[in-house]
C-alpha cells in the first residue's frame, strides 16, 4: 500500500469513526405498542386498539454544550365504536383541551410511572416489557365524542369517569392499557370519521370546538390529534 492510498483511507476513516462515536453516544430506541381501550355499555363489551410507534434519542446541540432528546410518533387515534351511543375517540394527545400532545409522546413512560424520568435507560427498559400495562385515570389520553358524527366542529371532551353524562346510563370505561408489540402501525382514523378526507382541513373544527373560547397556550397541528407520523 504506497502513502498516497494509506492516507486517504485515514481521511475516509475519520469521519466514519466519528459517526459511529455518535451513535454510540446519542442511541435511539424505536418500538411499537398496542393501545387498547374498553367501554362497558348495556350491549356488552366495547373494544378499540390500535398500534402506535415511538423513536427516542438524543441528538447533540453543537456548538452549544449538552444535548436534547426527541421524540417520534406514529399512529392514528383509537376509536370505539359504541354502537347506538355513537363513537369515543382517544386522541394522540393530554388535557382538558387536547393541547398536552407531548404528555402523550410520554405515554409509555407515563403507564410505568417513570415520566421524571425520560433517559435512555428508560426506553431502553420498556422496549422489552412484557404483558400488559394498565392506564390509571391520569394516564388516559384525551377522549372525545361528536354530538354528529357528520359534523367535526360538534366535537365536545369526555371525562373518563364521566361517559354516563354523555353516553347514557350503562356506558362506563372499563379499562385501557399499553402492550409492546410487533404488529404494523395501524391506520383507522380514515374509515373511523366520516369527514376526516374531507377538504378544508376539518380537524381544525374539531380543535377550535375543544378550546371553547380558551386559550391553552398550544401551538399543535390539529391534525396530529387524529394522526401522527412528524418528527417532535
Amino acid at each position: 500500500m504506497n502513502i498516497h492510498r494509506a492516507v486517504k483511507l485515514c481521511i475516509l476513516a475519520v469521519p466514519l469513526m466519528g459517526f459511529a462515536h455518535y451513535k454510540l453516544t446519542h442511541p435511539t430506541y424505536t418500538f411499537r405498542y398496542r393501545l387498547t381501550i374498553e367501554v362497558q355499555t348495556p350491549e356488552g363489551l366495547k373494544t378499540g386498539s390500535g398500534v402506535i410507534e415511538e423513536s427516542t434519542g438524543t441528538t447533540s446541540q453543537w456548538p452549544n454544550p449538552g444535548v436534547r432528546e426527541w421524540i417520534s410518533v406514529k399512529g392514528d387515534a383509537i376509536y370505539v365504536d359504541l354502537g347506538r351511543h355513537g363513537g369515543l375517540v382517544a386522541l394522540l394527545s393530554f388535557g382538558h383541551t387536547g393541547g398536552e400532545q407531548y404528555q402523550f409522546d410520554l405515554l409509555p413512560i407515563r403507564a410505568i410511572g417513570a415520566e421524571n424520568n425520560s433517559t435512555p435507560a428508560t426506553w431502553k427498559k420498556i422496549q422489552h416489557t412484557i404483558g400488559a400495562i394498565e392506564l390509571h385515570r391520569d394516564n388516559m389520553p384525551t377522549m372525545i365524542t361528536f354530538r354528529d358524527p357528520q359534523d367535526p366542529s360538534s366535537a365536545q371532551v369526555v371525562v373518563p369517569d364521566k361517559l354516563p353524562e354523555v353516553f347514557g346510563p350503562g356506558v362506563q370505561l372499563k379499562r385501557a392499557w399499553i402492550e409492546i408489540t410487533k404488529d404494523l402501525v395501524t391506520r383507522q382514523i380514515d374509515e373511523a370519521l366520516p369527514w376526516w378526507k374531507l377538504p378544508g382541513r376539518p380537524a381544525i373544527s374539531v380543535r377550535v370546538a375543544l378550546l371553547h373560547n380558551e386559550d391553552d397556550g398550544s401551538s399543535i397541528v390539529p391534525e396530529s390529534l387524529f394522526r401522527r407520523e412528524e418528527l417532535r
